[in-house]
């Protein structure tokens, strides 16, 4: 190959990683537009606090607050929390109150300022567990599973907080733009759906023209904006 050859395939070479650069740092701010549609996301370590609205048993309903952050301060009966957004917030505790520290059963005299905690209430009682330890814990799958009816997850991503909605129900009725779920406590919810919502079904991710009546679905929403990020649970 003569040296002009060789300058030339150089060059293309150089255009090409040029390109693939570009293209890979596109691709991380595109990548984090997206909503993601499994709820365990809105639960992990992005999570400053959530509320969630779950079946107990037996017919009742609890509708429980989870807190995350620092431990401040800790006496006999509160534990306050700094959050990754600056809040503090003070929570009562009761004797009954479960300690998990790093996994494992704990005391509340174990706990100690500083340690990361995930503090876990039904409405304004007590708390009912604080999970705490030098890893950051992690919140229970029962309060984003199949039990939870809805919730609502502040996260904090890239310097800001984000008002997630999350809604699970059965599918009453679809309309331009919009859904109806009926959940499992009997209220019937209309919720706005983006155009461009990605709908994860089984292992393949379609479009919102797949739903149907019926189905049992996830719906998340960042603050009032449409939902653009749906899960289906059963195609019934």
């Amino acid at each position: 190959m003569t040296a002009v050859g060789n300058r030339l395939l150089s060059q293309r070479a150089r255009l090409l990683f040029l390109l693939a650069a570009l293209v890979a740092a596109l691709a991380v701010p595109l990548a984090r537009a997206f909503t993601p549609t499994s709820v365990s996301y809105y639960f992990g370590p992005g999570m400053v606090r959530a509320e969630t609205v779950l079946i107990k048993g037996s017919g009742q309903f609890g509708d429980f607050r989870i807190d995350r952050g620092r431990i401040r301060s800790i006496t006999a009966g509160s534990v306050t929390l700094r959050g990754r957004d600056g809040l503090v917030v003070s929570i009562p505790l009761a004797a009954q109150t479960k300690v998990r520290l790093n996994g494992r059963s704990g005391l509340l005299v174990e706990l100690r300022p500083g340690m990361e905690a995930i503090v876990i209430r039904d409405g304004q009682r007590p708390a009912d567990t604080v999970h705490a330890g030098k890893q950051v814990p992690s919140t229970p799958s029962r309060f984003f599973g199949p039990q939870m009816i809805r919730a609502e997850a502040l996260l904090m991503g890239g310097g800001q907080i984000h008002d997630y909605r999350i809604d699970r129900g059965r599918i009453r009725a679809i309309a331009p733009g919009s859904i109806t779920l009926q959940a499992r406590d009997g209220l019937a919810v209309s919720i706005q759906v983006a155009t461009t919502a990605r709908v994860q079904l089984k292992a393949r991710t379609v479009g919102v023209q797949a739903l149907r009546r019926g189905m049992e679905v996830t719906t998340i929403r960042d603050g009032s904006n449409p939902a653009d990020a749906i899960q289906v649970h059963n195609r019934r």
